[in-house]
């Protein structure tokens, strides 16, 4: 269990960060939440003013008619006080609070989306993000973070009358209450770093068991899971999981349990004694009947009072630790923030990688390593090579996915790092191996915008031979597609969810294209089918290909294999048989599998 990790962010910057949600979302809940806090105090000294009040207007014989004047000021008084304080609670407890974690949900939707691509995928920001997600939860100290601040505040305010009015009678019982106050605040406290000890175990375990849940709930699992009898396994390791969270949060309530039970062992200490104390001076003389009342409350106050700052002071911790994991998460640092010069081509651009080399977070060794590329102006590029090569590796960094460790890429003589991202990404239309679909019709997953220019859409269904299917369907272009969020939707064949991804890519009409392995599912005349109309479709365009399958790029201008993490062999695909290296091994062994007759594979 990991005992070293603390908190980045300390409670008050904290408390100013979620204050500072707030505001933003709601300025009028500020004033509810100080309404509350204020009345939070006000509303209990009532309790004990009022009692007071009504014993000396006895004990001076007063009449009936200012006995009944008091009287009923002082219920006007709590009703209105009742009114506003139960209407600021409703906002504190019920408002406050989810209109802040909805601000956050904001925040974090905008970094996932927003962020370096890398970042998704780097160890360190996976756990944040876990952590972060986490105390979105609604049960989470984090969610109720304004409403123990708010309470704790309260608590305080109440502690200061409380104990002012105390002590004006005689201080020895506040030594009373502060000697047991802090005994509980150790104790609280020693509750509290364990939770923090264990925080970083427990966050581990509940990220494999997300993904085991996400493993058992998507349906892309699905065949794999029954084909291959991994349910029971899964479920295996999933109740592993489960106990050894179990097993924490056990440790931790004992702890939990020692401390109540020491807080009312001393509460029975510390209010005996004060009231015994109390006892003695009425007796005494030292006070009034009418004092003896109100002090007698402020006692069994000052414990309520105590007793809050230290529950409430706990909880605020708890939710400062995880606010301050949200914050970290928003805070981790992108290789390439927005800003910088906007990239627009007129034509097709000139891309040049120079010593460029790439390693993986964690990883033993790089991926890439002194790659030096040009991609001319509307150039059209195979990548090949064996599996684990770096091929989609070079892809990412070329698109800007990625930034390299070392070396540099440049569009147009400048350095991508220069550009500004989001513009350099318009001028990139990609095609990876999965192809994704949103829930939304066909004319949405074409053009990938709200309002849709709908000419282009058929255009483009048109142009990637798609139109007839589409035009077939009842709704046409407005058909929905990802049956899991729509019940209307159709699933497209993987033919058809290609020419999709075609369509796509001819409606974004960027001047550089990447399609990396997107007809992997398809036969081999397929893929070479769906490649040329891809080439035919975007002429002029700086292209950039990766297939397995060697015969289908020999369309391409020139060809680069990759092998050992490096370029080894560039030329065109003649070049390359002629050289007899590695790719024409590699070309051999693809075309024997077309048996004897290797004109089939020529035609490929």
């Amino acid at each position: 269990m990991d005992t070293t990790v603390k908190p980045k962010h300390g409670v008050f910057s904290n408390i100013a960060f979620s204050l500072g949600l707030l505001w933003r979302a709601s300025k009028g809940l500020i004033f509810f939440v100080f309404l509350g806090t204020t009345l939070g105090v006000i509303m209990p000294f009532t309790g004990i003013l009022i009692p007071r009040i009504v014993v000396d207007e006895i004990m001076a014989q007063a009449s009936p008619l200012r006995f009944l004047i008091i009287m009923a000021v002082m219920a006007v008084v709590l009703v209105v006080l009742h009114f506003l304080n139960g209407y600021a609670q409703y906002f504190i407890q019920h408002k406050a609070g989810s209109v802040a974690q909805a601000e956050y949900t904001a925040l974090l939707f905008h970094k996932q989306i927003t962020m370096d691509y890398a970042n998704r995928e780097h160890p360190e920001f996976l756990r944040l993000i876990r952590r972060g997600w986490r105390s979105n939860c609604n049960l989470t100290p984090a969610a109720a973070f304004i409403h123990s601040l708010s309470n704790l505040s309260a608590n305080i305010g109440g502690l200061v009358l409380y104990g002012g009015i105390i002590a004006f009678i005689h201080p020895l019982i506040i030594v009373l209450l502060v000697v047991s106050v802090f005994i509980n605040s150790l104790l609280q406290r020693w509750h509290r770093r364990f939770d923090e000890a264990r925080r970083e175990h427990v966050t581990t375990i509940e990220r494999k068991r997300w993904h085991i849940s996400r493993a058992l709930g998507n349906s892309t699992y699905g065949k794999d899971l029954r084909m291959f009898s991994l349910t029971g396994w899964l479920l295996q390791r999933a109740q592993l999981h489960t106990k050894e969270i179990r097993e924490s949060d056990k440790k931790s309530a004992k702890r939990g349990l020692l401390v109540s039970v020491t807080d009312n062992l001393m509460a029975l200490l510390r209010d005996g004694g004060a009231y015994a104390f109390l006892t003695y001076l009425l007796l005494s003389g030292g006070i009034g009947l009418g004092e003896f009342v109100m002090l007698f409350g402020a006692i069994g106050g000052m414990a309520i009072w105590m007793n809050g700052i230290i529950t409430n002071g706990s909880d605020l911790f708890r939710g400062s630790i995880e606010v301050s994991d949200r914050r970290e998460m928003l805070d981790f640092p992108d290789a390439s923030p927005a800003g910088g010069k906007f990239l627009s081509c007129a034509t097709a651009p000139e891309i040049h990688l120079e010593n460029v080399s790439y390693t993986y977070p964690e990883a033993e060794k790089a991926t890439l390593k002194n790659i030096n590329l040009t991609i001319k102006a509307g150039e059209r590029l195979a990548i090949v090579g064996v599996n684990g090569a770096g091929k989609t590796t070079l892809i990412k960094l070329i698109s800007g996915l990625y930034q390299p460790q070392q070396g540099k890429i440049y569009c147009e003589n400048t350095p991508i790092t220069e550009y500004d991202r989001e513009s350099y990404f318009g001028e990139i239309t990609a095609v990876f191996q999965d192809i994704h679909l949103m829930p939304t019709s066909i004319a949405g997953n074409v053009s990938l915008q709200q309002e849709p220019d709908r000419e282009k859409v058929r255009n483009c269904l048109v142009k990637a031979k798609l139109w007839n299917k589409v035009n077939s369907l009842k709704k046409g272009m407005d058909t929905n597609l990802v049956r899991q969020v729509n019940e209307d939707a159709i699933e497209f064949s993987g033919g058809e969810l290609q020419k999709l991804a075609l369509a796509r890519a001819l409606y974004k009409n960027a001047h550089i294209m990447i399609l990396d392995e997107p007809t992997a599912a398809l036969d081999p005349i397929a893929e070479n089918e769906m490649y040329r109309q891809y080439a035919s479709l975007t002429q002029n365009k700086t292209s950039i290909y990766i297939s397995h399958r060697l015969a289908s790029t020999r369309f391409c201008d020139r060809i680069i294999l990759i092998d050992n993490n490096e370029i080894t062999e560039t030329g065109t695909h003649d070049a390359l048989m002629a050289l007899g290296g590695k790719y024409a091994q590699m070309y051999e062994i693809q075309a024997s599998y077309y048996g004897k007759d290797k004109a089939v594979a020529e035609n490929v």
